[in-house]
């Protein structure tokens, strides 16, 4: 799987302040469609509107789920 770890790794504050805190501040729009992308290299077909901040964050939730579950499946 493609994925880019660097952009992952480097966004992750993004996704510790949602779960911690609720909320999800200075997320520009090309770190949202870096994240759809993503999304989309664990589950082809997915979609999102990146201008709903609700679907954002879920989105957001989802990507980092899933990478930390392939990271654990995943040999390194």
């Amino acid at each position: 799987m493609p994925l880019d770890h660097t952009f992952l790794e480097a966004n992750r504050h993004h996704y510790d302040l949602l779960i911690r805190a609720q909320y999800v501040k200075h997320l520009d729009y090309a770190t949202r469609e870096g994240l759809l992308k993503a999304a989309q290299e664990f589950s082809p077909g997915y979609n999102a509107n990146l201008w709903c901040g609700d679907c954002v964050a879920d989105m957001l939730r989802r990507v980092y789920e899933w990478y930390d579950e392939w990271k654990i499946k995943s040999p390194q």
